[in-house]
């Protein structure tokens, strides 16, 4: 008996201690993490950094998403967003990136005072109500404390940032801290790789010296906590150790659950691990989710592994380095392309009939190729343009090759005939809703994260389903099929036939969109419906009074709250933000969400890129030109209006999604000038391949007698165009 009371309080003394919060044992910590801003997985190599590649090969890695309040992270933001668990910044006052995104951040220098409050605390925390009131300052000492332990600062002055409190303390640590945040040193960019790699070598050899003496289960996070001066990038996260806080890093890939993704993490899910290996609960919400370990297949994976993390960093540096010049070579070609094009369509309108089809043919397939160029953005992803030695030459040809196969390929497909121009337009758009629909639901969407007209994951705004540029394209592509699809039924009047078409269509097109597993898009949901259902009510006939748009607007509401709020009936940590929203409607905290969904905007627009005001004054334009068919303004569309009587609807319909899109979205002034990438070259291929224009006649070479070109004798009628 006396045994059988022994064995249980051996047992219950165990549980009791499995159980406990977080203490160190000895005043040793439990987990130490070394930061060192602007590290990355492409510094470490066997020869140059031995430490760090024997602790990444034995141990987990990913990389990790440092993006805090300002779109380049410096080595202070990314200390204290790891102490907050969320995105926030130290206020850097006329610092250069603030007016210019691409320039140098002048990053404030920490203060080296190893006890008490942190110097210029009240300037943080009044720069975080103003940019991210739903952020708190020092949740991870706070949740420290609250669980019976604390967490203690070492190294260099930035590391006392992550350990201060909600006021800005700081403790000694002498009662032994779980937690330890050591600052080894950063990595800047100076122009050359020798600085770089001596700094790398530094980092390494501070590591070596700062684990020398932990105890064997001590987890090690090595994190690259902020961005190296040269602009946003993904650096490196690197788990070692660990057998005293959770399950042990064992050789494999680190696994997000808010970003969905093997291999790439978030700075706030730092937090949350942290917190969550030790025992401690968060004492505010924080931004990220504990870590999982997708474990190595076998032996001699770790260097792969390594290798194939390093190259999805360099390709999403080197395309965020190629948009700015691509995009302008691309809006040269656009310009010099209209010009040429128009000069040459005027030159040639006075010409014989096969001059004038002959132009018209190579205008069309021009203007289809360009249309073709945001499918051909994702499918570049499948080379390695970006390793090449000029990259922006090389994704450029990869381009142009693959637009000029799509957009040629839809032209050959409708066999060149200017009145079947819809039919091509159709194909491209179908093209590219379909690109983003398979690699969605084949490739995790690995083209839409990685494509340079993607979600730009360094900016931290999204990282899985549809963010607002490849909605953009998704939306646009999707209803000019759909409208190309309608046409031939509303055309002969099949009005039950064209109901069902845009009904089916509607539901694949919303499915796609607001799926959790798919596109997880809130915003374009509550765009897309109204959008939809009005294409479903024009097509069926129906007039369009003031109680069916009513009706739409509740369809919407309804729609989207359904879709939400099925998601949040799913486990928390498998929530798209589709749930997480409906969670905040639940706890009546969504109007901080919408409101800076909406302050966002007014910021793009009022920004110093003043060119996004062009955003709404295009769609008042566009709106303009659907709403008075005969002004000045549509006569360019009256052709293809004429010619095909489910553009109209088709064309309201999408103009209905942007503006949604625009206003519902943050950032969203991106969507609607996103759209005109595959838009505008769709209608212009339409103009030129319009019934009108291709048997227009001069009027002084017209006989007054003669009837319209419409009227003509041998010239297809409106019931026979395709």
């Amino acid at each position: 008996m006396t045994r059988l009371a022994l064995a249980l309080l051996v047992v219950l003394a165990w549980a009791l201690g499995a159980a406990a919060p977080a203490s160190a044992e000895d005043g040793e910590p439990r987990v130490v993490v070394l930061g060192a801003p602007g590290l990355t997985l492409a510094d470490l190599s066997p020869e140059a950094t031995p430490t760090l590649w024997e602790m990444a090969t034995g141990g987990a890695t990913a990389n990790l998403v440092v993006r805090g309040g300002y779109l380049q992270t410096c080595g202070v933001d990314g200390w204290l967003s790891l102490g907050a668990g969320d995105r926030v910044a130290v206020p850097r006052p006329g610092s250069p990136d603030l007016d210019d995104p691409g320039a140098a951040p002048e990053c404030p220098e920490p203060q080296s005072d190893e006890i008490g409050a942190v110097a210029g605390w009240s300037e943080i925390a009044e720069l975080t109500r103003e940019r991210k009131a739903d952020a708190t300052l020092g949740v991870l000492a706070d949740s420290l404390v609250a669980a019976g332990t604390c967490v203690e600062p070492a190294g260099g002055p930035a590391a006392r940032l992550g350990a201060a409190d909600a006021d800005g303390e700081v403790g000694d640590g002498s009662i032994g801290c779980a937690v330890r945040l050591v600052d080894v040193g950063a990595v800047q960019d100076d122009g050359g790789e020798t600085g770089r790699a001596e700094q790398v070598r530094a980092v390494d050899a501070a590591v070596g010296e700062a684990t020398g003496d932990l105890a064997p289960g001590t987890l090690v996070v090595v994190a690259g906590l902020g961005d190296d001066g040269a602009g946003p990038a993904l650096r490196a996260v690197i788990y070692s150790g660990g057998t005293d806080a959770g399950p042990a890093a064992e050789p494999g890939s680190l696994h997000s659950v808010t970003t969905r993704r093997t291999g790439v993490v978030q700075l706030p899910d730092l937090t949350a691990d942290i917190l969550a290996r030790v025992g401690a609960e968060p004492v505010a919400p924080v931004a990220g989710r504990p870590l999982t370990l997708v474990r190595d297949g076998g032996q001699g994976e770790a260097d792969e592994r390594i290798a194939d993390q390093s190259d999805v960093a360099g390709q999403l540096a080197v395309a965020n380095r190629s948009i700015p010049p691509f995009f302008y070579g691309f809006a040269t070609v656009v310009v010099l392309s209209t010009l040429l094009g128009t000069a040459g369509w005027v030159a040639v309108r006075r010409k014989d009939s096969r001059a004038r089809q002959a132009t018209s043919l190579g205008l069309r397939g021009l203007a289809l190729t360009l249309a073709s160029v945001p499918a051909a953005t994702f499918g570049a992803t499948l080379t390695r343009w970006w390793a090449a030695d000029r990259p922006t030459l090389a994704l450029a040809g990869a381009v142009a090759g693959l637009a000029l196969l799509l957009g040629l390929g839809a032209l050959a497909v409708t066999r060149g005939a200017g009145r079947r121009t819809l039919t091509a337009v159709g194909i491209v758009g179908g093209v590219t809703a379909l690109l983003l629909t398979a690699d969605l639901l084949l490739r995790d969407g690995e083209a839409i994260f990685l494509g340079v007209l993607g979600l730009h994951p360094w900016d931290g705004g999204r990282f899985y389903g549809f963010g607002n540029v490849p909605f953009a394209l998704f939306a646009t592509g999707g209803l000019l099929a759909t409208t190309a699809l309608l046409d031939p039924f509303v055309r002969r009047g099949r009005r039950r036939e064209a109901t069902l078409v845009a009904a089916l269509c509607a539901v694949v097109i919303l499915l796609v969109d607001a799926a959790p597993f798919a596109g997880a898009d809130g915003g374009g949901t509550l765009a897309l419906i109204p959008a939809l259902g009005y294409l479903v009510l024009a097509v069926s006939g129906a007039r369009i009074t003031l109680p069916r748009l009513l009706l739409i607007g509740i369809a919407t509401v309804v729609g989207f709250l359904t879709i939400a709020g099925l998601d949040h009936l799913r486990p928390e940590k498998s929530r798209s933000h589709l749930g997480r929203f409906f969670g905040r409607i639940l706890s009546g905290d969504a109007w901080a969400i919408i409101e800076r969904k909406l302050l966002t905007n007014v910021e793009m627009l009022l920004g110093p890129q003043r060119a996004a005001l062009l955003v709404p004054v295009g769609l008042v334009l566009v709106v303009w030109a659907l709403a008075r068919p005969g002004s000045a303004l549509a006569r360019p569309l009256a052709g293809p209006l004429e010619d095909y009587p489910a553009l109209r609807p088709g064309l309201i319909a999408l103009v209905v999604a942007l503006t949604a899109g625009f206003l519902l979205n943050d950032s969203g002034t991106a969507i609607p000038g996103v759209a005109a990438i595959i838009l505008a070259p769709a209608l212009a291929a339409l103009a030129v391949g319009s019934h009108r224009s291709a048997a227009a006649t001069p009027t002084a070479r017209r006989s007054p007698a003669a009837p319209p070109p419409s009227a003509t004798p041998g010239s297809p009628s409106p019931s026979s165009r395709g």
